[in-house]
């Protein structure tokens, strides 16, 4: 969470459909949030939880929206997805772009590569995950001076 997103938060410009006419698209099943990614001037990154077992959802990103007025740039592409998945929500085995996730030998996390996408394809959103689309192409005003890559005073060392 910490390696993508950064301190300004944006209420997310986003319409959302899903292939199932009976599941909610409610705060229940899906919840979208808007930070700017850390360390890219304008960029945007969206972390998308679907906790709906069976529901694929479609994320439509609206130019048109209200919120979405002061960004310029392919809201699309590129951009990098990092979507973490499991069979189930107990599960213990957790994917990251469908390749399974191992700490290392000295208990670390794996490096975390994601799936870069050059196409302006639409953001899919599959059951029981947690994903995360860094959105390289957009270039939003309230990001645009936001690096937060700068340490904060309780990590600053003396």
């Amino acid at each position: 969470f910490h390696r993508l997103m950064g301190n300004v938060v944006m209420k997310p410009a986003v319409a959302i459909s899903s292939s199932s006419s009976s599941s909610s698209t409610d705060n229940a099943v899906l919840r979208v949030y808007a930070h700017c990614t850390r360390g890219q001037a304008g960029a945007v990154t969206l972390l998308v939880i679907n906790i709906d077992p069976h529901t694929n959802f479609r994320l439509i990103l609206n130019e048109e929206n209200p919120s979405a007025k002061h960004v310029t740039g392919s809201l699309l592409y590129p951009r990098d997805e990092y979507v973490l998945s499991a069979l189930s929500l107990e599960a213990r085995d957790i994917e990251m772009n469908g390749s399974p996730l191992h700490v290392t030998t000295s208990a670390d996390l794996p490096p975390l590569v994601p799936k870069t996408v050059f196409t302006n394809s639409e953001l899919v959103v599959s059951p029981h995950t947690i994903s995360f689309f860094d959105l390289k192409g957009v270039k939003s005003m309230a990001c645009k001076g936001s690096f937060d890559d700068k340490p904060s005073v309780r990590e600053k060392k003396t």
